[in-house]
């Protein structure tokens, strides 16, 4: 059994399958059945090669250590320092697991395009804010004492255009006149001191896009 799951078929199954749905766990973990999927998926990939000889405890602690790294960097926002430490450890140790170099290599980045893909498609379809958007933290703290406001309607902002404060990552807080708010981008990174403009709100929840400055 654990030569047959060495082979390139199910090498390839077992990766993208764990991938997609540790994936879709960390967007949505009310799916705990996905993280169940995903960790199986690979136990069964390092368990096969274990047997047979192509991976030791090492590589499986620095998958794992990677999978830690990863989640340090949503939880707490490092620049990508760690995010990126952390994919690298994942990539070498399934990639040196693997039964041939190349092969590891491309099964690696057809499984992470295929999971980003789902998890895309994912959160269109079943339409929901991924989970680790709502972990990242700010570096400074932002209190009441400071001006911060917390008003719980923000709907006639709609459309209106204000100024950064603070980098979102992608959330964190803007000036709209002599407010200071608690928003969040589409996803991207927008620097402290760029113009944004709320495009949609619900609730206490703001989201703003960044105005793009016409070129002079």
């Amino acid at each position: 059994m654990a030569e047959l799951f060495t082979q390139p078929f199910f090498e390839l199954l077992f990766v993208m399958v764990g991938m997609v749905f540790l994936y879709l766990f960390s967007l949505q973990p009310k799916w705990y059945y996905s993280g169940l999927i995903g960790i199986i998926s690979f136990g069964l990939y390092f368990w096969s090669h274990y047997v047979m000889g192509y991976v030791t405890y090492g590589g499986i602690l620095l998958f794992l250590f990677g999978c830690i790294a990863i989640m340090i960097e949503f939880i707490l926002p490092t620049f990508g320092l760690v995010g990126i430490i952390g994919f690298f450890m994942i990539l070498y140790s399934l990639v040196s697991t693997s039964s041939n170099l190349w092969l590891g290599i491309v099964i690696f980045f057809v499984s992470l395009i295929v999971a980003i893909l789902v998890g895309w498609y994912a959160t269109k379809r079943f339409n929901f804010t991924p989970a680790w958007k709502k972990w990242f933290v700010l570096d400074a703290r932002l209190t009441k004492d400071q001006g911060y406001s917390s008003n719980e309607d923000y709907r006639d902002l709609l459309g209106k255009v204000g100024i950064t404060i603070t980098p979102l990552r992608p959330s964190g807080f803007a000036r709209f006149g002599d407010q200071k708010i608690d928003v969040v981008s589409e996803g991207e990174i927008i620097p402290a001191n760029e113009k944004v403009k709320v495009i949609h709100v619900e609730g206490r929840r703001v989201m703003v896009r960044k105005v793009d400055t016409p070129e002079s």
